[in-house]
């Protein structure tokens, strides 16, 4: 399934709360990943697949591998030829383990491929395939210098390399590369001039390259886009920030992308599930209540199974008019509409997939 003609096409970030025993499905990853048929490697991929097939019958466009693993945790136990000093790794011979290449998430969505096409309808499946961004991963290590920043380049790179493939029912069609961390840390290596900010313009570009050689598009997804190297990064398509980010109604940043040959996936829907209790709280405490008391007895509502979460959501209307507004400004700048994030942090499975067919259903909504 494309697309509704005339619509914005939508995508996830990737995370989603894991609805079952996690402890078995990682169990069952590490089975699968040695090549071993057991009954954790079975719900593991049974788990993958029901996931995914949940985000397409939700009716986004690419929905992203589901994504339970911490994002950094899965990016570094894949390499070695590291030290671990305390919590902190030092580079002494860094290259990708044997076997770990391969996202185990994404190999299993290969092996489904026809399965999902027939059970979501759809002629072929598009897939958003996400890695953690060498910024946010070098701050685990000592170094944090540009020869690091390269090195962890070079390695994502090779990672990325082995999770695109074009076959006839499913497709990797959008490389994300998440750095969360570029703009929200005050780092002054990556100032104009610095050999930081270069090596990482150059790491996300030879990362981005692996992509874009093999007719595969790329986003990069930010947190804060206060620092705007992301212009610079060669064969980088698509930039995204978090709902209401400047970048989405900056004259400045209209007439870059326009320059640099970019555009912007726009975010329409806030995914800080506190933020979302906090907005429904407003003026509705009571009296010497505080915020923090507020927040903890809904959460301890939503835990009992008294109260459902996803009356906190926010309205598709809310969703439609942030779209509606950025396509007014940025025209056919705007590539695609999603989430501002990922949605592990959503009480429910059932809520986070509530939210993702809000933005598939705003985004229907609204004609270009």
């Amino acid at each position: 399934m494309k697309a509704a003609e005339g619509t914005i096409p939508t995508y996830d970030v990737g995370s989603m709360p894991f609805p079952g025993d996690f402890k078995i499905y990682l169990e069952g990853l590490s089975r699968f990943r040695e090549g071993r048929k057991t009954v954790e490697s079975d719900f593991f991929e049974r788990s993958t697949v029901k996931v995914f097939l949940d985000k397409l019958k939700a009716g986004l466009t690419i929905p992203n591998y589901p994504q339970f693993r911490d994002m950094n945790e899965m990016f570094l136990e894949a390499f070695e030829g590291l030290v671990k000093v305390g919590e902190t790794y030092v580079m002494e011979s860094p290259r990708v383990k044997s076997g770990f290449a391969a996202i185990p998430e994404v190999q299993v969505l290969r092996k489904h491929g026809r399965e999902l096409a027939e059970l979501s309808g759809r002629d072929k499946v598009r897939l958003k395939v996400c890695i953690t961004g060498p910024y946010t991963l070098i701050n685990f290590f000592y170094e944090k210098d540009a020869e690091a920043l390269l090195t962890l380049g070079r390695l994502l790179a090779e990672i990325v390399r082995e999770n695109l493939f074009k076959d006839k029912f499913i497709e990797v069609s959008l490389l994300s590369v998440d750095e969360p961390l570029v703009g929200c840390l005050s780092e002054p290596g990556l100032n104009y001039g610095e050999p930081g900010r270069e090596a990482l313009i150059k790491a996300l570009g030879a990362v981005c390259w692996e992509a874009s050689s093999r007719g595969v598009e790329t986003a990069l997804h930010l947190h804060e886009t206060g620092n705007d190297l992301f212009w610079e990064i060669e064969n980088l398509d698509v930039v995204e920030g978090h709902v209401d980010d400047h970048i989405y109604r900056s004259e400045a940043a209209k007439r870059k992308a326009e320059r640099a040959g970019k555009r912007f996936k726009v975010s329409i829907a806030v995914t800080d599930f506190d933020a979302l209790l906090t907005e429904a709280l407003k003026g509705k405490l009571k009296p010497g209540e505080s915020a923090e008391q507020a927040l903890g007895e809904i959460w301890s509502a939503i835990r009992r199974g008294n109260v459902n979460p996803e009356g906190f959501l926010e309205p598709v209307e809310v969703l439609e008019g942030r779209l509606k507004a950025s396509l007014r400004f940025l025209g056919g700048l705007v590539a695609y509409a999603g989430p501002e994030c990922g949605l592990k942090g959503f009480p429910t499975y059932f809520t986070a997939l509530e939210c993702l067919r809000r933005v598939v259903e705003a985004s229907r909504r609204v004609k270009v």
